[in-house]
């Protein structure tokens, strides 16, 4: 569950991966695959979460290499492992070594004090790419506004 209708601090998601159309790519063809992805650009947009509070919104783009990652670690015959600088490895999951190895990344917002959360919004922006988010979590600072 979301918590809206609290005042929020912060804000923690679970995920910032691309299942398909992730940075980095590589647009060589492989036995696996029979056409090669397109290579986003690091910093190119991929999606935004539009953070709704009380007081007026907060948007946060979310962009490839930067906020976004693609989730298989291996990109057709090596191992990435690459990094994000505004998000922490949080899961890995070794389905096959050679082939799949999946992570998800755990992003976070401090918005600086605590505000009523209203809604929260996420905005794809590259519909070539399907970004997953798993949880949300946030830093509460006092119950229900009233």
């Amino acid at each position: 569950m979301i918590p809206v209708g609290v005042r929020v601090r912060a804000v923690a998601v679970l995920g910032n991966v691309a299942l398909q159309g992730g940075y980095p790519a590589s647009e060589v063809s492989s036995v696996f695959h029979d056409h090669a992805e397109r290579c986003r650009a690091y910093g190119e947009p991929a999606a935004e979460y539009v953070f709704e509070f009380e007081d007026g919104e907060v948007v946060q783009p979310l962009r490839h290499g930067e906020h976004v990652l693609r989730s298989n670690n291996i990109c057709r015959w090596w191992k990435t492992e690459p990094r994000a600088p505004e998000t922490t490895p949080a899961v890995e999951v070794e389905v096959h070594p050679s082939y799949e190895v999946l992570r998800v990344d755990l992003w976070e917002r401090d918005f600086g004090k605590a505000r009523l959360l209203k809604a929260i919004r996420w905005h794809l922006e590259d519909d070539g790419c399907i970004l997953a988010l798993y949880a949300v979590s946030v830093l509460s600072c006092a119950g229900p506004a009233g």
